[in-house]
Formats: C-alpha cells, structure tokens, sequence
C-alpha cells in the first residue's frame, strides 16, 4: 500500500507576510511614509540637546540678563537654533505631501508660544518662522536646498522687524538640512562654508550681528546630524526622550521660565 503524501501548507504568518511586503518598505513603514527617513534615536538625543541648549539659553537671558557675546554662555547655546532648523530641514517631505496633523501641531505650539513670548519681545518667536519654512520646504519638494539662497535676502527680508528669527536665516538654515539629507555630507559641508562666508564677508549679516553667531555653528550642526544618521542607534538617556516629545517641552518650558522670571522680579 503506497503511504498518502503529506500536503504542505504554507504558514499564515508567511502568507501574511508576502501580502504585506507589497505594501510596505524596510523598516516596516507604508510606501506612502518612504519620502520621510526613519525615527531615528540620534537625531532624537540631538533634538533633545538642542531643547536643553535652549533652555540654558532662555533661563540666562530672562532670569540673569545674560547678553549674546563672545564670553557668554550664550554663545555656545547659539547651537541650538541650527540644530532645529536643520532637523526640520533633514526631515521635510520629497514628494511634496504636506503633513497636516504636523503643521497644525507646530501652528498650536507657536500660537501657545507668542501669547507668552510676543508680549516680552513684540516679536514672533522662532516657532513662527519654522512654520514658514516647513509649509514652503514642502511645497518645494526635492528642491528645498534651494532655500539656501534666502540668506542673500538677509538685509531685504520685509518682515525681518517682526520675527526674533527672520524668516530668511530659519529658510537658509533649513536648506542646509535639506541639502544634507539629498546630496549628503560633502555637498552640505560646501553649502554650510558658503553660508560662513556669507557671514564673516559681513555683506549681508553685519558684524554686529548677534545671528551671525547662530550661522558659525551651522557647520558643527551640519556635522551631528550627520553623524546622527549615520549612527541611528545611538542615544542619550533623557535627551532622546526629550528630543521625541520637542513641541509640549518647547511650549512648557515658555511658561515656566516666564514665571520665574516674575517671581523673580522681571518683566
């Protein structure tokens, strides 16, 4: 008697699998996602260095009158300005796809931001022109490095009197992210020595400038991000937690250093 073959049948986890991977890309991200590159642990520790770098900086203007110079701890925390904007740059969208629930997230935050800040300052906080620059990066596609050129502008930007950022430094500086994320490292270290010597030339940032000092530290800022997506895995404890949740942090922080600074006796 000849023994009945055994049928073999296929899991349904593989059946399940070869289904999904027509919908998916590595990493397990829709096809719709792959225009965005992947969370990323060391951009997130770089973002929650910016967020600390940022409220050193807050807490030594507003608590103890702490002026941008050379000598001050404010010139190192200069670093965080770029670090954000090149993040933003980094992270922006290729096919043009605007993500609504995003800019509406960074809208709310901006909104919570001024109602604190633009009374101090009479002027938009820096949320405000990275709003700009994210519905104009997205707009542009793959050619948001071109956002580079705005630094040209520096000295004609219109509205510069109403932003603490100007609008065409925060789009230069997102460019630069841009610019790193499409054509890597060497391309982006060229356009960040551009940027520096656009500055130092004094032709369109004046030497005295305190914004001048935000461009310095474009290079170095250049230089993490890379190294953060080069490295995804690395993290800081604390500071990748920070750097995943940047907006609620970004628009606390605003309420509590302005509330000690009244305590204290300022404005």
């Amino acid at each position: 008697m000849k023994k009945a073959k055994k049928r073999r049948v296929r899991p349904k986890s593989s059946r399940k699998s070869s289904a999904s991977s027509r919908s998916k890309v590595p990493g397990g991200r829709s096809s719709e996602a792959a225009t965005l590159p992947p969370r990323n642990a060391a951009l997130d520790t770089l973002r929650g260095l910016a967020i600390v770098l940022m409220l050193v900086d807050h807490a030594a203007a507003y608590w103890f009158d702490v002026r941008i110079e050379l000598t001050s701890v404010r010139l190192i925390t200069r670093l965080s300005m770029p670090l954000f904007c090149l993040l933003l740059g980094y992270f922006l969208p290729t096919d043009r796809r605007f993500r609504v629930v995003r800019l509406l997230q960074i809208l709310a935050a901006a909104v919570a931001v001024n109602l604190v800040y633009w009374p101090l300052n009479h002027q938009l906080e820096i949320l405000a022109s990275l709003l700009l620059a994210a519905v104009v990066g997205t707009a542009m596609g793959r050619a948001a490095p071109l956002m580079l050129a705005s630094i040209l502008f520096y000295r004609l930007d219109p509205v510069s009197r109403w932003f603490d950022y100007q609008p065409t430094l925060v789009f230069a500086l997102v460019g630069q992210g841009a610019m790193l994320r499409r054509f890597g490292i060497g391309p982006a270290i060229a356009s960040g020595f551009a940027l520096l010597g656009i500055t130092i030339s004094g032709q369109w940032i004046r030497p005295t400038d305190t914004h001048r000092f935000v461009v310095w530290f474009s290079l170095p800022a250049t230089i993490l991000v890379d190294l953060g997506r080069r490295f995804p895995d690395f993290r800081v404890i604390g500071l990748d937690w920070l750097g995943h949740h940047p907006l609620s942090i970004y628009v606390a922080h605003f309420y509590i250093i302005a509330a000690i600074a009244r305590a204290l006796g300022g404005n």
